[in-house]
């Protein structure tokens, strides 16, 4: 079932409370199990032309262990660095972050089998931040946005690569910053947040050492009403609906404004569409 419609003006607000999502606590390792751990030395080999303001971050990742299952520690200014698996680790990884430098792929631990220090040898990439902007936002939709995260996809210049996708949130003071991103890929950003219409922007290839700057600005979408009725006029319930908004004619993208399912009676509410073209449709698995 496929309806085309027009929205044209904002139909109603809505504001809800939303709690930001938080993630299993770390565990930090005790001194008596850092005294039995397995501590590993290593060297970050640094390239040429590091920007001043970096800073890495090297962390043994052993996950799912029942000690600890992660230790990072700060790399020192001259590259080097000591962190430690867990006793019973066996294997691991030794991954590395920072906000240009990143590694193609982990260096890979083996207890009793990787000798001597470990050099990492990472590449610089680009780092994209800027600021959210909700100007004239309620406290409980602000919350909406604190507690999402701004999506990037990177599409290879060349061919041959394949897609990057990150995910990043989004802090306090309204900004995010999305690190080491490599280069030879054209950016697209997008953020779904509430009652605000969905953003999507095309953002250039970001330089390696190099920062850019893309502040988003969300605008508040309407919120859209129905019901999925059958042929005998009863409603569907359990159906799926989408909605698609064509209303922005500079966005790259039709912008996906997200799918609902239907109550009892067949009723669907969907928040922040754009004002504009909407192409909406139904589905019951």
């Amino acid at each position: 079932m496929r309806i085309h419609l027009l929205l044209v003006a904002l139909l109603v607000f809505e504001v809800l409370s939303s709690a930001q999502t938080v993630g299993p606590a770390s565990r930090t390792p005790s001194v008596e199990q850092l005294q039995k751990a397995q501590w590993v030395e290593g060297r970050v080999v640094l390239p040429k032309d590091v920007p001043a303001d970096e800073r890495l971050v090297v962390t043994a990742d052993a996950t799912g262990l029942a000690e600890f299952d992660q230790m990072s520690v700060d790399v020192g200014a001259d590259g080097r660095f000591r962190v430690a698996f867990a006793a019973d680790a066996t294997r691991g990884h030794v991954r590395l972050m920072g906000r240009y430098l990143f590694l193609d792929s982990s260096s890979i631990w083996i207890s009793g089998e990787t000798k001597g220090p470990i050099e990492l040898h990472p590449v610089v990439g680009g780092l994209l931040r800027g600021h959210v902007k909700v100007n004239g936002a309620e406290a409980r939709e602000t919350a909406e946005v604190l507690a999402t995260s701004v999506e990037l996809e990177g599409t290879p210049l060349a061919p041959g690569s394949v897609a990057v996708r990150r995910s990043v949130r989004i802090d306090d003071d309204f900004a995010y910053e999305a690190p080491a991103l490599p280069k030879g890929y054209q950016w697209t950003v997008a953020l779904v947040a509430g009652p605000f219409a969905p953003l999507v922007a095309d953002v250039a290839d970001v330089s390696p050492g190099q920062t850019m700057t893309a502040d988003l600005v969300l605008t508040r979408g309407a919120r859209l009403r129905g019901r999925v009725l059958d042929a005998d006029g009863g409603g569907v319930a359990g159906a799926t609906v989408h909605v698609i908004s064509h209303g922005d004619p500079l966005a790259p993208e039709p912008a996906d404004c997200g799918k609902v399912h239907t109550g009892g009676d067949g009723s669907f509410e969907i928040r922040g569409v754009p004002v504009g073209d909407a192409t909406v449709w139904s589905a019951r698995e």
